[in-house]
């Protein structure tokens, strides 16, 4: 048994996360495609196959909505230093009137990182909550929180630029997220296991494919099959933050093709715009988080020159632009409860063991 699975191995039995798929791959090529575990445990176990989907959080911001964005420029001529007050009513206040949608891309625009607006809409608009009519009361929420900090002053990763930043997109182009996304990203990358799920929708695909999250209090049941997210779930489990599901392998496509467009080889994406996002030059990435310089949850064999994103969920992508290689890890640690932050230890050793044992 390789060291990789050893370790991911012992992670579930020390219950780190019940259940995990690993891909790793280098220079497009895949060089280990493994799965471990179970995707859920209640009320009884099943394990993570080869086709589960796992609710990927926060990977939504790069792989649908700087995506959708990128799009957006490419074949719409949005500007990225356009102000969204352009776009948004409620947002030309002298503070606000300042935020462009590249501050929204790099996290500089000043919002505060979370809000639970969705306690608040539960209790001031019931009937709003996992429609899309809840948008507006976002937007009104958000457009008068105060800023933490002044516009461009300091990097704050922050969903509720996000939000803004995906009811934006879908006001510019008129149709919702998750059929821009199905359009320009997923269609034609052959993405056909990465989507929203709407809520309350009937969803095709069989319940037991989803990996379980949590054991809501606020939902009141286990989460399996709708987005975990509360805010995204409010919003009718199609947002700018999260909501989107997915596999390694679909993953895998996103990235090879990204890397592409990084390298000037793939006809969706071009290498000036992709630089734009996310070229050496770019010191915060546009939609993207980089290897922090101290205890990086990508470890430490990553060059400075790399891209990838958390999930809240337990699920996390890095791609080294320099080395050329990528490694994508979906777990489902918030089953049955998100309390449990033991990953946090775990990523930064799987990452060195994965570089040691293929990479180096």
């Amino acid at each position: 048994m390789s060291r990789i699975a050893e370790e991911i191995l012992k992670a579930i039995e020390q219950k780190v996360f019940p259940g995990a798929a690993l891909l790793v791959a280098s220079k497009g090529d895949v060089l280990y495609r493994e799965f471990f575990g179970n995707a859920t445990l209640l009320p009884s176990p099943e394990p993570v196959a080869e086709k589960t989907l796992f609710d990927i959080a926060s990977l939504t911001k790069p792989v649908s909505t700087a995506m959708l964005t990128l799009a957006a420029v490419k074949e719409k001529g949005l500007p990225l230093n356009g102000t969204v007050s352009r776009y948004l009513e409620g947002f030309r206040e002298e503070d606000k009137g300042k935020i462009t949608i590249r501050h929204l891309l790099k996290h500089t625009s000043g919002l505060p990182a979370w809000r639970p607006y969705y306690e608040e809409i539960a209790r001031e608009h019931p009937n709003a909550v996992g429609k899309r009519e809840s948008r507006q009361h976002y937007l009104e929420k958000i457009s008068q929180e105060p800023l933490d900090m002044p516009v461009a002053y300091q990097r704050i990763y922050s969903d509720l630029g996000f939000i803004l930043l995906g009811i934006l997109i879908e006001d510019f182009w008129g149709m919702t997220l998750d059929q821009i996304f199905l359009g320009n990203v997923a269609t034609p990358l052959e993405m056909k296991d990465t989507f929203y799920i709407p809520a309350g929708a009937r969803e095709p695909r069989p319940y037991e494919r989803f990996a379980a999250t949590e054991e809501s209090v606020w939902r009141k049941k286990l989460i399996r099959g709708e987005v975990h997210d509360d805010n995204a779930y409010t919003l009718g489990g199609i947002a700018g933050h999260a909501g989107l599901f997915s596999t390694v392998d679909d993953l895998h496509r996103f990235l090879v093709a990204f890397e592409k467009g990084y390298r000037d080889q793939h006809p969706l994406l071009s290498r000036d715009l992709v630089h734009e996002f996310v070229g050496p030059k770019v010191k915060l990435k546009l939609g993207w988080d980089t290897p922090s310089q101290d205890d990086s949850q990508a470890g430490k064999y990553f060059s400075k020159n790399s891209i990838g994103h958390l999930g809240y969920t337990g699920c996390s992508f890095w791609a080294d632009l320099d080395q050329d290689f990528h490694v994508i890890l979906l777990t489902n640690r918030v089953h049955p409860s998100s309390k449990n932050e033991a990953i946090k230890e775990f990523r930064p050793k799987i990452h060195d063991i994965i570089y040691e044992e293929l990479i180096a």
